[in-house]
């Protein structure tokens, strides 16, 4: 079925979809801080990179506001859950979305991929022996982006590939931008990619950024969660325009996130 978003863009949701239960059952904005930021601070002709991006929530939000003079890329590793993302892209005329079946790690190449876990699918660890795999590309963010808007905001849910996903970003983190990243933080998972979670915060405060929280029309200090939820890093440089941008747009009353109206359509 096809579900109505109160911002104007629909979302494709089908049986068995964890990220489309997520529409569901924790209302269409389900995280409710990080996607407010979004609303608050991208603007037509602007750029967003998710990396983990599943059927596409996030990009499609992206895409109706940054425009058709934004661009969005969106890493999916999972065939089918890629595929879907490109059926919602097209269902809303978003021609600014660049699916892209790949996972993003450390090293361009091809990895094993876990596709029995709906919205836990990663990269396979050694603990994941009993699980169905597919062979996918990955790619690193350097070597799959070479140019960007002027003011980014990047979303990385890669189950624990966070880190690689950083240390395949060099170039991007070392260049001035983005502006923005919003960062699954989840204690475990990272420890099973044979990493620590102090590594993800050493890297981004090594590349002027620093941990916030959205306060009103201001940026606080913020602070990793204790097992698993996201962290939201601002480059030190952008954040006056960070914070301008929420100025001009006041924090989203709850009576605007009102539940998702579904409208049931012929698929295939």
């Amino acid at each position: 079925m096809r579900v109505d978003f109160v911002d104007g863009f629909s979302v494709l949701c089908f049986p068995g979809s964890g990220s489309a239960g997520n529409v569901f059952y924790g209302n269409q904005y389900f995280e409710l801080e990080e996607m407010t930021l979004l609303r608050r601070v991208l603007r037509p002709g602007d750029g967003f990179i998710d990396g983990g991006a599943n059927i596409g929530v996030y990009s499609m939000l992206a895409a109706s506001l940054v425009g058709p003079s934004g661009r969005v890329i969106a890493f999916e590793p999972f065939p089918t859950n890629a595929d879907r993302l490109a059926a919602s892209a097209a269902l809303n005329g978003f021609n600014q979305i660049e699916a892209r079946k790949a996972a993003l790690a450390e090293k361009s190449g091809t990895v094993s991929f876990v596709v029995s876990r709906d919205v836990s699918n990663r990269i396979q660890t050694r603990t994941d022996a009993d699980a169905d795999t597919v062979t996918v590309e990955a790619t690193t963010l350097d070597d799959a982006i070479t140019d960007l808007p002027p003011f980014t905001v990047v979303k990385l849910d890669l189950e624990g590939s966070e880190i690689d996903a950083l240390k395949g970003a060099t170039r991007l983190l070392g260049q001035g931008g983005p502006a923005i990243w919003i960062i699954e933080w989840n204690v475990g998972l990272i420890g099973k990619r044979g990493h620590q979670p102090a590594e993800l915060i050493d890297t981004l405060t090594d590349n002027g950024l620093r941990l916030v929280k959205p306060l009103g029309d201001r940026l606080t200090a913020g602070t990793p969660p204790q097992w698993h939820g996201n962290i939201i890093a601002a480059r030190e440089s952008a954040i006056p325009l960070i914070e301008e941008r929420l100025r001009e747009r006041p924090t989203v009353t709850a009576a605007k996130w009102k539940l998702p109206r579904p409208t049931d359509v012929r698929v295939g």
